[in-house]
């Protein structure tokens, strides 16, 4: 039989001749046509299953798919067959199908199966430090067209599509997750916790070592502050001033209101500070005074007398030196003798709200007794050199005098001629000097307490 129409004829052959011929026109079956295409929907990922279809094939009665590659698998007798996709290449042919035969096939070779993408891993960074901006990165996945980055935690924000991503940190502990995207799906994304540096704890109180003296060096501690590394401390007011990098610092006090303030340090941040305000200096009192002699006798009085510079609430601490009376707590006035002779030291410290007076003010008096001056003080013991001289002599005495010592010359006729009075006698002796005076012979009166020695002196030129 061929492929397009026929025609039969047929005659019967007997003795009497041939008879009429018959005829029969025949048309075969048709073969189903040749396929034409191969439509495959969606992406081609491993795993899962793609619908594939051909154009109805004409004079078809059925259809016959062939599937092959590592993997791939799928039947069907329509025009449409759902096609599971393996891991190799796979490949696809469709023919039509009839009662007379399989018509010509087409065929969709090279199918090449896609994936979901890999888990990505989020590289690792330094700590960062809160309210900054990190960089974060994944390594690129082959097959990925784009990435899902998602950023949660208390401050943490940041978005992006691609394999890095800024974000900007926190104060809190941060979530970062990244999954890559292809076309066969989201992969299953990494997650990194991010706790982030901490910052300095806060700083809340300042305290000082002691009463705040102008003038004086005062040390100011802060208690430790977790997480700091340094310290930050700022001193103001005029004439304050101090630096340190530790929790305590030593401060010059000023003159005025001062202000102290500090804060903890680390490579992050500075912490939030504490500050002490209207620090007010104290002006260190002065100790000094004068007394109304230095050289007096037992039981006579002398009166010590502040002059130094002090506040109404500043105290006295008065040492007489075993005086009557023998110490002091106010300012004075102080009327103070002696019942011994000798050396007496007088000492003064002041004292405002803990600022003490610099420097512990000293004075002297020396205490004699009248009955031992008389002993030394007498003619015996008193003598002109040279004498007769020019005006100009020593009065020697026989003992060390530290007394007051009264001279006068008096002419013949008793006019007092020449006075002068000397704290002592230096290595038992005093000067004279009386070169404008005539040449003459004159009384020396020498009056050291109630002691008095008369002595004539002689005077040429």
């Amino acid at each position: 039989m061929g492929t397009g129409t026929g025609t039969l004829t047929c005659t019967a052959t007997g003795a009497c001749g041939t008879s009429p011929a018959a005829t029969l026109v025949v048309t075969p079956a048709p073969l189903p046509a040749n396929a034409q295409g191969i439509t495959v929907s969606g992406p081609i990922c491993i795993g899962q299953t793609i619908s594939c279809s051909t154009n109805a094939i004409a004079d078809a009665t059925s259809y016959v798919w062939t599937i092959s590659g590592t993997g791939w698998s799928g039947t069907s007798t329509t025009n449409t067959i759902t096609v599971t996709v393996g891991t190799g290449i796979g490949t696809i042919s469709v023919a039509g199908l009839n009662a007379c035969d399989t018509g010509a096939a087409f065929t969709v070779n090279g199918l090449i199966p896609d994936s979901i993408p890999a888990r990505p891993v989020i590289a690792a960074q330094p700590v960062p430090c809160p309210n900054t901006t990190a960089t974060y990165s994944v390594t690129a996945i082959p097959n990925a067209n784009s990435y899902v980055w998602t950023v949660t935690g208390p401050g943490w924000s940041g978005s992006s599509t691609t394999a890095s991503i800024n974000v900007t940190v926190g104060t809190g502990t941060g979530t970062l997750t990244c999954a890559a995207v292809g076309t066969c799906g989201t992969g299953v994304p990494d997650t990194m916790i991010v706790t982030p540096a901490p910052l300095p704890g806060n700083a809340t109180a300042i305290t000082a070592s002691g009463p705040l003296c102008s003038g004086s060096t005062v040390t100011f501690t802060t208690p430790v502050l977790n997480n700091a590394t340094s310290y930050v401390w700022t001193v103001s007011g005029t004439g304050w001033s101090g630096s340190s990098t530790t929790n305590s610092i030593n401060v010059t006090v000023g003159t005025g209101t001062g202000t102290i303030t500090v804060a903890g340090l680390n490579s992050c941040d500075t912490g939030v500070s504490f500050t002490l305000n209207n620090l007010v200096a104290i002006t260190v009192p002065t100790s000094t005074f004068t007394v109304s002699s230095h050289n007096t006798y037992i039981d006579t009085n002398v009166t010590v007398t502040y002059t130094g510079n002090a506040p109404a609430t500043a105290t006295y601490n008065w040492d007489f030196d075993g005086g009557v009376p023998p110490t002091g707590t106010t300012q004075g006035p102080h009327t103070v003798h002696w019942s011994t002779a000798g050396m007496k030291h007088i000492t003064l410290s002041v004292d405002d709200g803990g600022c003490v007076s610099a420097a512990t003010a000293t004075d002297s008096v020396l205490v004699a007794d009248p009955a031992d001056l008389k002993a030394i003080v007498n003619d015996k013991q008193v003598d002109i050199v040279p004498n007769p001289n020019n005006g100009t002599f020593d009065i020697v005495f026989g003992a060390n005098v530290g007394h007051p010592i009264n001279i006068e010359l008096a002419d013949m006729q008793g006019k007092i001629v020449y006075q002068q009075q000397f704290d002592q006698a230096r290595n038992n002796k005093i000067t004279i000097n009386t070169q404008n005076l005539p040449a003459a012979v004159y009384t020396a009166v020498i009056r050291i307490g109630e002691a008095v020695v008369n002595k004539k002196v002689t005077i040429f030129k």
